[in-house]
């Protein structure tokens, strides 16, 4: 929420590059930056506040020893105090300016109770917050149907609603009218508006609440038009220094002016992740979930299914600077925030210094990211050598009026200038230093500097801006680094004949190389193919095999791209003896790559004696889609497959069989596959996931410690099945060492029968060791299989298949009492735990 002494006090620091230019703040050229390489300054991201673990502690202590359960709002006051609202706490606590932590209101009950005494005694459910000039706390307490304020004595009162939800009450007391409290905030004259779903209402001064915008019948219309007879969508609000309110909600960004006329400034209204570097209006949103306006007009958006946070200028250009969508996740204290990982954040601030906190709800922190107001953007596609290409310079959001404002920015090597315009006053190249003097720069105005170069090499090239003013009123860090990915010119290129690398290929930005004849053979010469560290844009292959038959690539290193080797289509092609590491997807639900090696609706394919570490964000190895059948996975270790959480489950599978590519869902099977003589370890989700595929074998694979990620049934060494609405049948599980998994070792899922598991070795799983989930037992066959202390499903695998068809309390099927089926099992000669020792240890 923006606090109220924001328009009169300077910001310190600047903006970030776009989600297509990645950009840093300082450094040198080289490998893509990383948290280590970079230094405090302009959009360095710190943890503030939780320690990650979701819970209630540290009151009276550090904020970053604290835990925290679900923040879903922060705001800032002049003293240097963040109040944060726990919401499943429940209560409101503060950090102070020297990093303790406190509850200010709210007992941990969930209620509305408690006005005319203190605020610590008080029940209260807080969603959003905001603080006015007097240093008032106000609370939108979300079932309360109130807005509640905590003034500086401690003591809670209402200042807006009955308590019970509704509409009501405009043109009288405020605490007479029925309300839906969701977001509140305040502006400089002390008008307090409260976010109500269909409506924006207002409460003036005097205690009297009108509506300002909103029909009661939620939706989208009425652009151009009177506020209040638009349609709205709106859960959070903002006001900037000249009185214009903004509103978020319904993936749109809307502004009202002071004379009520209503616009929209970011969003289609569609759910997605789209338009950096370009028009807000272009730009899709995902559940956007609260905003920050600073006083020049500068609005910040908590994007939350996205996990960014992203800037919409006073321009109308929207850009990411926290947040490195897909790779959800804690990561990246200390370096660059648009690098760094948030998950579901919901709510962002700033402070009097310009620094933005996050409410980085999915990981029980608070996030502080230093900003300025100098930021760069680059021309919205990836550039290859031998091109040109332009950088934006942005100077924009300055806290008062500047004169004599001079730009410099420091080119590299790696490009050579070509040009230079200026949206105002003149710019100068001297030896790769360009100079600019550009005037005077009024607040809420921006003035852009575009530098227009062409790439000698393929390179992560950078471009160092500085900014300054006369008189001095660009506070904090005036510096700003950020890098272009440069493609080199060897990329791409088509392989229709046998051929031997002489040279690495890269790095490249599309696809390293691609077939385009049938039985050919590609040896790497022990050469690499490699990309630019992190995503890409989602389909970006270092060896793309489509619609071909017979090709072979050996012999090197594939390293950095969306999918290390994508084959699509044709069939009995082989990869084999490469290294393929670092290779990252950037699309999280549509995209097929994400991969080590990812077979998509081909058929026969050899993956042999790989060495396959580091992939995401899907699997290390991946056989997907109708028509997959008959491949062969042998001899190949991988690890450290990583995925991130998507809807509470995390992807990052060792191996996966599916029929359904992402997105599809299909009653098909795949059939023939054999896994053999893999080792596989440390991924995220699981070891081998056999989804839906049938007369295969899974013979002679070493599986430990995967399902570093387990959540919600992942955390599997082995398993078979779902394979909804087919079941998984005549699979051959024999000879496979299943040790450390997260959750079980071998698991034989409630749809699977008719397959054998023979002759396998299943330990120290962290709940059973070998399960049988199927309703039935139906004619799965158990025989010759060990167990350590995690046990097994006692009547299932036990019996073999052909014992009783009723299911005993306390049998696999209830995790609750896993780890007490070993004692209650039945003794049977065809499974022996490691001891030797018949039946159950």
């Amino acid at each position: 929420m923006r606090t109220q002494r924001r328009a009169r006090r300077p910001l310190a620091r600047a903006m970030s590059a776009t989600a297509l230019f990645v950009g840093l703040l300082a450094g040198v050229p080289g490998p893509a930056p990383s948290a280590a390489q970079t230094g405090a300054g302009a959009w360095t991201i710190t943890a503030f506040a939780g320690t990650g673990q979701s819970g209630f502690s540290g009151d009276g202590g550090p904020a970053t020893s604290a835990q925290l359960q679900a923040a879903t709002a922060v705001a800032a006051d002049d003293q240097g105090n963040l109040y944060i609202t726990d919401r499943q706490a429940p209560r409101v606590r503060k950090v102070d300016a020297s990093g303790t932590i406190t509850t200010v209101a709210g007992t941990g009950v969930r209620g509305s109770t408690g006005d005319g005494g203190p605020a610590t005694s008080a029940r209260l459910d807080p969603f959003d917050l905001a603080v006015d000039r007097a240093g008032n706390l106000l609370i939108a307490d979300v079932s309360g149907h109130r807005i509640r304020k905590v003034g500086a004595d401690g003591i809670i009162t209402t200042v807006a609603g009955t308590g019970t939800r509704g509409f009501s009450g405009d043109g009288g007391p405020a605490t007479s009218a029925q309300i839906a409290a969701i977001g509140v905030e305040v502006d400089d004259n002390g008008n307090l508006f409260i976010a109500s779903v269909d409506r924006l209402r207002k409460v003036g001064a005097d205690g009297i609440i009108t509506t300002v915008a909103g029909t009661g019948t939620r939706g989208f219309s009425g652009d151009g038009g009177p506020a209040t007879s638009a349609q709205v969508n709106v859960a959070r609000v903002g006001v900037d220094s000249s009185g214009n309110l903004y509103l978020l909600g319904g993936e749109r960004l809307r502004k009202i002016d002071t004379a009520g006329i209503i616009t929209t400034i970011a969003g289609t209204g569609t759910r997605g992740f789209s338009g950096d570097g370009g028009p807000g209006t272009s730009a899709q949103l995902n559940f956007s979930t609260a905003l920050e306006v600073q006083g020049s007009g500068n609005v910040f958006i908590a994007d939350r299914n996205n996990g960014v946070i992203r800037r919409v200028d006073a321009s109308g250009i929207i850009h990411t600077v926290a947040g490195s969508r897909p790779l959800f996740g804690s990561h990246g204290d200390g370096g660059f925030a648009p690098f760094a990982g948030l998950r579901s954040p919901q709510g962002v601030t700033l402070d009097g210094a310009g620094n933005l906190y996050i409410a980085d709800t999915g990981n029980h922190r608070i996030r502080r990211v230093e900003t300025s107001h100098l930021w760069i953007s680059s021309a919205p596609k990836q550039s290859k050598a031998g091109e040109s290409f332009t950088y934006t310079l942005n100077v924009s959001g300055l806290p008062a009026t500047a004169t004599g404002v001079a730009l410099t920015a420091a080119l590299a090597p790696e490009v050579a200038f070509t040009g230079v315009t200026a949206s105002q006053g003149s710019c100068a190249n001297n030896a790769g230093t360009v100079s600019c003097q550009l005037g005077t720069i009024e607040p809420g105005a921006a003035a852009t500097v575009d530098i227009t170069v062409n790439a000698q090499r393929g390179a992560l090239v950078p471009i160092t801006g500085t900014v300054s003013s006369q008189p001095e009123v660009i506070p904090g860090n005036r510096s700003v680094t950020a890098f272009t990915r440069v493609s080199a010119a060897n990329c791409g290129q088509t392989i229709t004949a046998n051929t031997v690398l002489s040279e690495d290929i890269g790095p490249c930005t599309g696809n390293g190389v691609v077939f385009g004849s049938d039985n050919v053979t590609l040896d790497l010469g022990g050469k690499r193919i490699f990309g630019f560290a992190g995503p890409g844009d989602g389909r970006e292959a270092g060896v793309r095999i489509t619609n071909r038959s017979g090709v072979t690539v050996t012999n090197g290193t594939v390293s950095d791209f969306d999918a290390g080797v994508a084959v699509e289509g044709g069939g009995s092609n082989t990869v084999s003896r490469l290294a393929i590491r670092d290779n990252v997807s950037a699309d999280d639900i549509a995209s097929d790559l994400g991969d080590g090696v990812v077979l998509i609706r081909s058929a026969g394919n050899i993956v042999a004696n790989n060495v396959i570490t580091n992939s995401g964000i899907y699997d290390g190895v991946g056989v997907l889609g109708i028509g997959s059948n008959n491949n062969t996975i042998e001899g190949n270790t991988i690890e450290t497959t990583g995925g991130p959480f998507q809807r509470g489950i995390p992807n990052g599978q060792g191996i996966i069989v599916n029929a359904a590519t992402f997105g599809e869902l299909t009653a098909e099977v795949v059939t023939g596959t054999k896994i053999t003589r893999n080792v596989i370890r440390d991924s995220a989700s699981g070891g081998i996931a056999n989804i839906n595929s049938v007369d295969g074998e899974i013979l002679l694979n070493t599986v430990e410690n995967n399902g570093y990620r387990q959540t919600f049934g992942h955390g599997i060494g082995l398993q078979l099945g779902p394979g909804r609405p087919t079941p998984v049948t005549n699979m051959l599980i024999q000879g496979n060492e299943v040790h450390g998994n997260a959750l079980n070792g071998i698991l034989v899922r409630a749809t699977s029968d008719n397959n054998r598991i023979l002759n396998n070795n299943a330990a120290n799983n962290g709940r059973v060791d070998l399960v049988d989930l199927h309703p039935d037992c139906a004619n799965n066959v158990w025989r010759n299989n060990a167990w350590g202390t995690g046990g097994f499903s006692a009547e299932c695998v036990t019996v073999g298949g052909k014992g009783p068809r009723s299911r005993a309390k306390g049998t696999a099927a209830d995790p609750a009492e896993a780890r007490e089926l070993p004692q209650r099992g039945k003794p049977d000669p065809r499974n022996v735990n490691e001891t030797g020792e018949l039946g159950a240890p």
